[in-house]
């Protein structure tokens, strides 16, 4: 089964993301607006890349800022800057993460100077209180090749009060890599389950 065939594109689409430290934030103060959604965003590196070699760029969903000691609920999924692997863990209480829930089955390209990768990361819940995460790297012009799809039962966030906080972060950043064409799309569910 493909993307295309789970889920389908609500027609709210935004680009307008402020900017705090390495972090790239997109909210909404609409309740449980893109609680459901697609983030896709372009990722080159400047020059060679002189960070940790398990430094990642990572999409979280959470209700609530990452500051202080918030309540957040949090999902992070992260794709590998050196390595094209993918994780997922979750956040109750900024900052005591759980340890990692899955690992991804396929390893993508890496980041490089060469050109550009694209990404895509979905969040889906569905109404049996599971949520599901899909994360791929476009191959070439003809499509996507999926990386990371997971299906997460213990952990369910109810409700985005005050709309879903969306967070793309480059971890130890420097002005080596270069983000472009980011992009967060609300979209719902075609099934009832996956």
């Amino acid at each position: 089964m493909q993307s295309a065939d789970i889920y389908k594109y609500t027609g709210n689409r935004n680009t307008n993301f402020s900017i705090r430290n390495s972090t790239l934030l997109f909210s909404t103060n609409n309740r449980n607006e893109y609680r459901n959604s697609e983030i896709s965003f372009s990722v080159q590196l400047n020059s060679p890349y002189t960070g940790y070699p398990d430094n990642e760029i990572s999409v979280r969903w959470s209700i609530a800022p990452h500051i202080g000691d918030n309540i957040v609920k949090c999902f992070d999924v992260a794709f590998g800057i050196v390595n094209g692997k993918t994780r997922i863990r979750y956040e109750h209480q900024h900052p005591e993460y759980t340890d990692v829930l899955a690992v991804g089955g396929t390893q993508g390209a890496p980041v490089s100077t060469a050109k550009p990768i694209e990404l895509k990361f979905v969040k889906i819940d569905f109404f049996d209180r599971s949520t599901l995460f899909i994360v791929s790297q476009r191959i070439d012009e003809s499509g996507w090749k999926e990386l990371f799809n997971f299906r997460e039962r213990e952990h369910y966030v109810d409700e985005y009060p005050n709309g879903t906080q969306i967070a793309i972060k480059v971890k130890d950043y420097n002005n080596d890599i270069i983000l472009s064409n980011v992009s967060v799309a609300e979209i719902e569910p075609l099934v009832y389950g996956y």
